[in-house]
Order: C-alpha cells, then sequence, then structure tokens
C-alpha cells in the first residue's frame, strides 16, 4: 500500500549548507535558516512569545502555528498584528514584539469621485495619534 522511501546516499555541498537570512529580533540581529516562518525563527532562538496581553500585559505565545488562532501575531517591518507563523522570513526583516493590540492607522478621504454609481476614493494613511 506505501513505498518505501530511500534514503540518498550523496549529497552535494549546496544541498548539504543550509542557506541563512540576516534579520532582526527586538532590535539584535540574527541569521536564521532561509524557509523559516518568523515564528518558528522566535522559537529558535528562545524567544517564546510573540506579543504583550493588551489586557493584563502579560506574554503571549503562539498555540495553532497554523494561522488559526492569531496568538502569535507581532510587528513585521513596522506593521502591527501580523501573524508570525504565516510568514517567512527574508533578509533585512525587522520583527518586534508586540505591545498590547497594536494600531489601525487612521484614513483620511482626500478626493471622492462617483463615475457610473461605482465609488472611487483616494485615502491618505496617517501615524496613529495614540498607539494602544
Amino acid at each position: 500500500m506505501f513505498k518505501a522511501i530511500q534514503k540518498r546516499t550523496s549529497h552535494s555541498d549546496a544541498e548539504s549548507k543550509p542557506k541563512y537570512v540576516t534579520l532582526s529580533i527586538d532590535q539584535q540581529s540574527y541569521q536564521i535558516p532561509e524557509g523559516y516562518s518568523v515564528t518558528a525563527a522566535m522559537l529558535s532562538i528562545g524567544h517564546n512569545s510573540n506579543r504583550y496581553s493588551p489586557i493584563s500585559g502579560k506574554k503571549r505565545g503562539p498555540y495553532c502555528l497554523m494561522g488559526v488562532c492569531f496568538e502569535c501575531v507581532c510587528q513585521i517591518d513596522g506593521i502591527a498584528n501580523r501573524q508570525g507563523c504565516m510568514t517567512i522570513v527574508a533578509s533585512g526583516m525587522q520583527i518586534e514584539h508586540q505591545q498590547g493590540g497594536g494600531y489601525i492607522q487612521e484614513a483620511t478621504i482626500i478626493q471622492e469621485t462617483t463615475i457610473d454609481e461605482t465609488a472611487s476614493i483616494n485615502l491618505t494613511l496617517e501615524e496613529p495619534k495614540n498607539a494602544l
């Protein structure tokens, strides 16, 4: 019913050496294997949490690691509420533990145009006035 998996007997040097990306976690530089998720990278260096609870301020760590529970949200490249388990590491990435609930950018309507009953709105994003 199942086919046996044969082991490889020879490896080239390129296959046996993993490639690494350099990224920043909480403003410290790390070398992380290519293909890791952000959460896996954080766990691999000993960080067991991705964020701090907006209610109690206690550390919160990943739970399901498949994008369902949102316990792994963190700040990636300055954007809050990114799911660490669903984001693959990239060279130069800046990752931070998320403080509280993050923030949602406010938008300002600068121009509104209606063409054939279809609205087109141009938005400008502003920095939040007070982050949570």
